[in-house]
Protein backbone atom coordinates (compact mmCIF):
# COMPACT_ATOMS: atom_id res chain seq x y z
CA UNK A 1 0.00 0.00 0.00
CA UNK A 2 2.95 2.27 0.30
CA UNK A 3 3.64 2.04 -3.15
CA UNK A 4 0.28 2.71 -4.34
CA UNK A 5 0.43 5.42 -1.79
CA UNK A 6 3.18 6.96 -3.41
CA UNK A 7 2.46 6.70 -7.17
CA UNK A 8 -1.06 7.67 -6.42
CA UNK A 9 -2.16 4.51 -7.70
CA UNK A 10 -5.85 2.63 -6.27
CA UNK A 11 -5.42 0.15 -3.23
CA UNK A 12 -8.60 -1.22 -3.40
CA UNK A 13 -7.11 -2.97 -6.14
CA UNK A 14 -5.00 -4.74 -3.50
CA UNK A 15 -5.51 -8.22 -2.24
CA UNK A 16 -4.17 -9.35 0.82
CA UNK A 17 -3.30 -12.76 1.40
CA UNK A 18 -1.39 -14.77 4.17
CA UNK A 19 1.69 -16.33 3.21
CA UNK A 20 -0.24 -19.90 3.75
CA UNK A 21 -2.29 -18.81 0.61
CA UNK A 22 0.60 -18.91 -1.44
CA UNK A 23 1.15 -22.67 -1.43
CA UNK A 24 4.49 -22.80 -2.42
CA UNK A 25 6.79 -26.04 -2.15
CA UNK A 26 8.82 -25.03 0.39
CA UNK A 27 8.27 -23.16 4.14
CA UNK A 28 8.63 -19.87 4.58
CA UNK A 29 9.18 -17.65 8.18
CA UNK A 30 5.93 -15.61 8.82
CA UNK A 31 8.87 -12.72 9.59
CA UNK A 32 11.67 -12.18 8.18
CA UNK A 33 14.55 -9.63 7.48
CA UNK A 34 17.52 -8.27 6.86
CA UNK A 35 20.39 -7.52 9.63
CA UNK A 36 23.08 -4.82 7.40
CA UNK A 37 25.92 -3.60 10.47
CA UNK A 38 28.33 -6.53 8.77
CA UNK A 39 27.64 -4.35 5.08
CA UNK A 40 27.40 -1.13 6.92
CA UNK A 41 30.34 -1.35 8.83
CA UNK A 42 32.95 -2.99 6.75
CA UNK A 43 31.75 -1.57 2.91
CA UNK A 44 30.06 1.57 4.12
CA UNK A 45 26.91 0.46 2.40
CA UNK A 46 24.17 2.30 3.76
CA UNK A 47 20.71 1.13 3.22
CA UNK A 48 17.65 3.51 1.51
CA UNK A 49 14.25 3.94 3.01
CA UNK A 50 11.35 2.96 1.16
CA UNK A 51 10.56 6.10 0.14
CA UNK A 52 13.98 6.65 -0.90
CA UNK A 53 13.78 3.77 -3.26
CA UNK A 54 10.55 4.75 -4.75
CA UNK A 55 11.98 8.31 -5.43
CA UNK A 56 14.81 6.86 -6.91
CA UNK A 57 12.25 4.63 -9.24
CA UNK A 58 10.07 7.03 -10.09
CA UNK A 59 13.27 9.43 -11.62
CA UNK A 60 14.59 6.22 -13.36
CA UNK A 61 11.32 5.60 -15.44
CA UNK A 62 10.96 9.42 -15.34
CA UNK A 63 7.33 9.51 -14.15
Amino acid sequence: KIIADYFNLDKSLITPIKTKELNQASRRPLKSGLITLKAEAELGYKPVTIHESLAIIKRELGL
